[in-house]
């Protein structure tokens, strides 16, 4: 089973599979909010 994946790296591919247009923002406000919160690690 060479063509298998590690658990996960599909895991990820996966939830990338579900980002839509519906999601997407909402994804990218948690996103930046994360990024630019004062307790961040930057």
């Amino acid at each position: 089973m060479s063509g298998q994946r590690s658990r996960p790296e599909r895991i990820e591919e996966d939830s990338m599979a579900f980002v839509t247009e519906d999601n997407l923002s909402d994804l990218a406000v948690k996103r930046w909010a994360t990024a630019h919160s004062p307790g961040s690690p930057s």
